[in-house]
């Protein structure tokens, strides 16, 4: 019995935090939503430490990666080198998970984040979103209708 119970227990917890999200939305919903829609290529990965609500202890990790940004189709970025948070895309988190070397169009909004007591800005993408591995034809498209909403 404490075995079925254990089981049941662990299948609630993981189906309770689990990442659920609708298809990836329409590209022009995708920007009139998002802060930010930029082309970079991945540079490096560093895990950190989030702390933040009452969860933290269990959801503490997270990824930093930095990005070298080619193409900015939407928002305000000031330096060539930025860095983009997800989660660590391990399954149920939401993370995206980047491979280092390759470009990616990217769709990310501002969040704050505490990291060693201090709130931090940072631009966060995840599955939801339709960040992607870099595609010509949906950059032209994305392209042509950020110049038509002023985005760029």
């Amino acid at each position: 019995m404490k075995l079925y119970l254990s089981i049941l227990l662990l299948l609630f917890f993981n189906l309770s935090f689990a990442c659920s999200c609708i298809p990836n939305p329409i590209m022009e919903k995708a920007l009139d939503e998002t802060n930010v829609v930029l082309t970079g290529k991945v540079l490096s990965k560093e895990s950190f430490t989030k702390k933040e609500g009452r969860l933290s202890n269990y959801f503490a990790r997270n990824v930093k990666y930095k990005i070298e940004v080619t193409k900015i189709h939407k928002g305000k970025i000031k330096k060539r080198i930025i860095t983009i948070v997800t989660g660590p895309a391990m399954g149920g988190d939401c993370g995206f998970f980047f491979q280092i070397g390759k470009t990616y169009t990217i769709y990310a909004n501002y969040i704050l984040i505490n990291v060693s007591g201090k709130e931090v800005a940072f631009l966060e993408t995840n599955i939801c979103s339709r960040t992607a591995t870099f595609n010509k034809a949906e950059s032209d498209k994305i392209e042509k209708y950020s110049k038509s909403k002023g985005y760029s």
